[in-house]
């Protein structure tokens, strides 16, 4: 049965760092494990096509059974439950999924960030 051996959360660069038990490793984006949360399918298990979280935080990582976990993000937001498997397809297929992903924003005239929420400094 394929699990997750070891998370490493890396916080500077918003990216969780998966360990396969079968061997594989790969890093995935905060934004990425947001934006395809098995929380935010409809009814129709379609993804909904979620905005702004390019700059989401991870605020726990809890192993929620031996088949998952359960992320709860600093916008609020509780992901509800990521089968080892679901973590496995997307770091497997993560290319895919976010060029889909920049496609469906394009579409929709979305942007990743509201602009309003972004800081400028001036020295």
């Amino acid at each position: 049965m394929l699990a997750v051996n070891q998370a490493k959360i890396h916080h500077s660069s918003s990216l969780v760092e998966l360990f396969f038990s079968n061997g594989f490793s790969e890093m995935i984006s905060l934004e990425m494990l947001r934006v395809n949360s098995p929380a935010v399918k409809n009814v129709d298990k379609l993804p909904l096509l979620v905005t702004d979280k390019a700059f989401v935080k991870l605020e726990t990582l809890e192993q929620a059974s031996d088949q998952g976990v359960r992320l709860q993000f600093n916008d609020g937001h509780d992901s509800g439950y990521f089968s080892w498997d679901d973590l496995y397809q997307l770091a497997k297929n993560q290319d895919k999924l976010w060029v889909s992903y920049l496609n469906r924003l394009k579409i929709a005239k979305m942007l990743r960030v509201n602009p309003l929420d972004i800081t400028v400094s001036y020295c």
